[in-house]
């Protein structure tokens, strides 16, 4: 799981999205991939029900994402191992 934060001054520039690549970004933002984590299937339901809902991503945009993942030097190790073992 990422976050996606607003672009400030030193921030990782791995996966920066923009305004026209999804209705909820408001301006310039960046996947903060220094806080990736691993979520287990069981606690999905439950980050659901306590998450806004929003549009679903575009296929674009989770590929970059993703991508992004094993191109960031700030994602955690862990992270990368996890990706690279189960992508498909």
């Amino acid at each position: 799981m990422v976050n996606i934060t607003s672009w400030r001054k030193g921030a990782d520039e791995t996966c920066i999205i923009w305004a026209e690549d999804h209705p909820f970004i408001r301006g310039q933002s960046v996947v903060f991939y220094q806080k990736a984590s691993m979520v287990k299937e069981s606690n999905i339901a439950l980050i659901k029900r306590n998450s806004r809902a929003l549009e679903p991503l575009s296929d674009r945009l989770l590929t970059k994402i993703c991508e992004g993942i094993c191109k960031s030097d700030q994602t955690p190790t862990q992270v990368k191992e996890f990706y690279r073992k189960y992508h498909t």
